[in-house]
């Protein structure tokens, strides 16, 4: 009701005023999106690989209570060992590419399919 009465008298800037008040902090927000993709867009990958994929040596180990666990690791790893626990559901190491990529061949990786599932007993 109150800009109503104003814009009788003071039409254009009244009108005026109130496009920029409302649309100053949606000109700011897109603002900030084109600076922020900009910079996305110039960074330099995080995502590529540093080493290739590891291959990987499958095996069953039996546990003191006589189950059949599938045990995976990955050959000509280094001197470390980085134990890599599969969420459930999950078979095979090639969720774990990202990471091995990453660290290289420093590592060791091991990684098995829990009790009961897949090709564990």
């Amino acid at each position: 009701i109150f800009t109503c009465w104003l814009s009788t008298y003071y039409p254009v800037p009244v009108a005026l005023a109130i496009a920029v008040a409302t649309q100053i902090p949606v000109m700011i927000c897109m603002f900030c999106i084109l600076v922020v993709r900009l910079w996305y867009r110039t960074a330099p990958s995080v995502r590529a690989p540093r080493f290739p994929r590891p291959t990987w040596r499958e095996f069953e180990c039996t546990a003191r209570d006589g189950v059949v666990l599938r045990v995976r690791v990955s050959e000509g790893g280094g001197e470390k060992v980085m134990l890599l626990a599969e969420p459930l559901g999950q078979c095979g190491p090639d969720l774990y590419d990202p990471v091995a990529t990453w660290y290289g061949s420093e590592y060791t990786y091991v990684t098995w399919d829990y009790r009961g599932f897949f090709a564990s007993g």
